[in-house]
């Protein structure tokens, strides 16, 4: 698979991909295994397939912001995300 951002995000069929436990809601383990496979299948390397995990995330209903931080030194860093400023 090549590397499909933004406009070429995977479609996923989300309906039922929640559960509640512990009054907390977590994403069913074939949803999870599904945006793996992805990323694992990707083309994408380095900035874009960070980028392209957060894409997949992003496409969860209930998620409004996905992220991943790198520590440089002492600093985390915000790098690849999806969502609100």
């Amino acid at each position: 698979m090549r590397c499909p951002l933004d406009s070429e995000r995977l479609n996923y069929d989300w309906g039922g991909a929640w559960a509640s436990v512990h009054n907390r809601v977590v994403v069913l383990d074939d949803v999870a295994d599904s945006i793996l496979d992805a990323v694992k299948s990707s083309d994408c390397s380095g900035f874009e397939l960070r980028m392209f995990a957060m894409q997949q995330l992003d496409a969860l209903e209930t998620y409004n912001w996905s992220g991943i931080y790198r520590l440089e030194g002492d600093t985390l860093v915000l790098d690849a995300y999806v969502g609100a400023e």
